[in-house]
C-alpha cells in the first residue's frame, strides 16, 4: 500500500502487507475501532420508489379541495397540521409520512393567493412602458420661404443700452432739503416712508397735488438723497 500526503504529489510511503497487519491490530485497539461486518455490494444498483394503494389514496384525499381550487377551512386546516414549505404550494397532510412522500415526488399545487407588493410594482411598471407613446416631430427645412428678413433690424441691438439720469425737479429738491433741515434741528430726523406718502398726499388751498405723480419719490431714492446731504453737510 502506497500512502501519501496529498493526492498525486509525490513518490508516497510504501507499506507492505506484513507491517500493514502488524500495524493493523494496534491501530484498532488504540482507536477503539472494531470491524463488524465487511463492505459489500449491493444487490441492485438501481430502484424506484414504490407507493402503496393506501398512502396515494391518503395523499389524494387531503388534496381534494386544492384541486377543486376551493381554500379548505378553518377547522379542515388545523387538522392538516403538515403543510408544504415549497413556496406558493397549497397542499397540506395530517401526517408527517404523507409530506415526505409529497415532497419526493414533488407534485406541488402552486397557487399564490396574494400577490407580493413587489410583484404588483413590476406590474404596473410594465404597463407603464408598454402604455408609453412616442412623438417624432418633423425637422423643418430652412429654406428661402422660412427665412427670417434681418434687414429691419436696428445695427447694435444686442448692446446695452445707457441708462438715462433722471434729475430731481428743483421743487423735489427744495422741499426734501427742508425735511432735511427740520429733522437736523429737531434732532428727530424723519422716516423715507413717511415722507415719500407725505409727498403723493400734499395738495394745496385749492386742493391739487403740489408734486405730480412723476415727480414723487420712493423710500430709497429719499434715502440716498439725505445720505448725499448729510455727506455734504460734514465736508462743509
Amino acid at each position: 500500500m502506497i500512502v501519501k500526503k496529498q493526492y498525486n504529489v509525490g513518490q508516497g510511503l510504501t507499506i507492505s502487507q506484513n507491517e500493514y497487519s502488524s500495524l493493523s491490530p494496534s491501530r484498532q485497539d488504540k482507536f477503539g475501532c472494531v470491524i463488524i461486518r465487511d463492505f459489500c455490494l449491493p444487490l441492485r444498483m438501481k430502484g424506484h420508489i414504490k407507493i402503496n394503494r393506501n398512502e396515494e389514496n391518503q395523499e389524494n384525499q387531503d388534496v381534494t379541495n386544492q384541486q377543486l381550487q376551493i381554500p379548505p377551512m378553518k377547522e379542515e386546516r388545523q387538522q392538516l397540521k403538515f403543510e408544504c414549505p415549497e413556496i406558493g404550494c397549497t397542499k397540506a397532510f395530517a401526517s408527517h409520512k404523507t409530506l415526505d412522500r409529497h415532497l419526493i415526488l414533488g407534485k406541488h399545487n402552486i397557487k399564490v393567493y396574494r400577490e407580493s407588493t413587489y410583484d404588483l410594482i413590476r406590474k404596473q411598471w410594465a404597463e407603464l412602458c408598454n402604455n408609453v407613446v412616442v412623438i417624432v416631430g418633423r425637422r423643418k427645412e430652412i429654406g428661402s420661404e422660412n427665412s427670417v428678413s434681418i434687414q429691419g433690424i436696428e445695427r447694435g441691438y444686442g448692446l446695452k443700452k445707457a441708462k438715462k439720469v433722471n434729475r430731481f425737479p428743483t421743487s423735489v429738491k427744495v422741499y426734501l432739503e427742508q425735511k432735511f433741515e427740520k429733522g437736523e434741528k429737531s434732532g428727530k430726523k424723519c422716516l423715507p416712508k413717511d415722507v415719500e406718502a407725505e409727498m403723493r398726499n400734499l395738495r394745496d388751498k385749492d386742493g391739487n397735488r403740489i408734486f405730480e405723480l412723476k415727480d414723487c419719490l420712493n423710500s430709497s431714492q429719499i434715502l440716498s438723497y439725505f445720505s448725499r446731504l448729510s455727506s455734504k453737510k460734514s465736508k462743509v
